[in-house]
């Protein structure tokens, strides 16, 4: 089933948390979508049946929340591209919380700004995570306890992963 969100008008939307959540929709039409006043993202695409998931439309420049962003979801296309500016976002704990995804690419991926990165990738399954040359600034704490620390990847099911030259992380 198709959705056509082209008309709406995002430019002055702030809160996009569970927007695209739970929908039963497998292709849905968002790259028109005026995103740079968005600040909360959380939940955005969690538990949609959406097959591709293309954030590369997306200014994120004013987001500061992407918790579970991409949580509970089996898109067939993932693109999350390391040109985006991701400079004010804080909280990406969740963000790929029991998704199935064959390969997530964060490659030189930059979050100079994050506070909260809790459980990031719970329960994902993926072939292939790539995290290198990332970068989660020197504001994040590397002082996790051994529980958060483990959380990062509890219940994951990971084939590869590579963070050659990550910066902070975990």
């Amino acid at each position: 089933t198709t959705l056509d969100l082209t008309h709406f008008d995002m430019s002055n939307v702030t809160d996009m948390s569970g927007m695209l959540s739970n929908t039963d929709y497998e292709d849905i039409d968002y790259s028109t979508f005026d995103t740079s006043s968005v600040v909360n993202m959380e939940n955005l695409f969690n538990g949609s049946a959406i097959e591709t998931i293309d954030v590369s439309v997306f200014d994120m420049s004013n987001v500061v929340n992407m918790s579970g962003m991409f949580g509970n979801i089996k898109p067939q296309t993932f693109v999350f591209p390391n040109t985006l500016d991701f400079s004010n976002v804080e909280d990406i704990s969740n963000l790929f919380v029991n998704a199935e995804i064959d390969t997530v690419d964060l490659t030189g991926v930059s979050f100079p700004n994050i506070n909260n990165r809790k459980m990031m990738f719970y329960g994902l399954k993926t072939d292939l995570l790539d995290i290198s040359d990332w970068d989660l600034g020197d504001n994040v704490s590397t002082n996790l306890t051994q529980n958060e620390y483990e959380a990062l990847f509890d219940g994951a099911n990971i084939h590869e992963i590579r963070f050659s030259n990550a910066n902070n992380f975990p």
